[in-house]
């Protein structure tokens, strides 16, 4: 390679790690669609998706093996899971919060999640509802 495309490269990763905190997240979404699609979604931004999940089992498995920065939550999953205490096992066993996804209106997810929430994005999303949330995140 040569010197000058390897500097263009440093400069571009530089650049776009400068405008937002790179994070390593698993996500927890039960359709598998909806799954990849946000797996591309944070991929693009410079995110690291160390984990896709269904279940609450799997999501404790996927951070308990990839310790993540953040989960990147839905609310609701297949077969009468419940995200929410799937985030609260999370946070009580590993000290790692969620962002939460769901349809449900984000006052209601504020009562229950309060101490182990990163934030909530309302479904249907965008792209930039993600990057938005995820630069201004404090993870402190």
């Amino acid at each position: 390679m040569r010197a000058e495309q390897t500097i263009d490269r440093e400069l571009t990763q530089r650049s776009s790690t400068a405008r937002h905190p790179r994070y390593r997240i698993v996500v927890v979404e039960d359709e598998a669609l909806i799954a990849l699609g946000l797996q591309q979604i944070l991929l693009q931004q410079g995110h690291e998706v160390c984990a896709l999940a269904a279940s609450v089992e799997e999501a404790v498995e996927a951070v308990d093996h990839h310790r993540p920065d953040l989960v990147l939550m839905d609310v609701m999953l297949r077969g009468g899971d419940d995200g929410v205490e799937a985030a609260e096992r999370i946070w009580k066993r590993f000290g790692i919060r969620s962002l939460f996804t769901s349809a449900l209106d984000a006052n209601i997810l504020r009562n229950r999640a309060h101490s182990i929430s990163l934030g909530f994005i309302t479904k249907p999303y965008r792209a930039e509802d993600f990057q938005r949330s995820l630069e201004t995140l404090s993870l402190a």
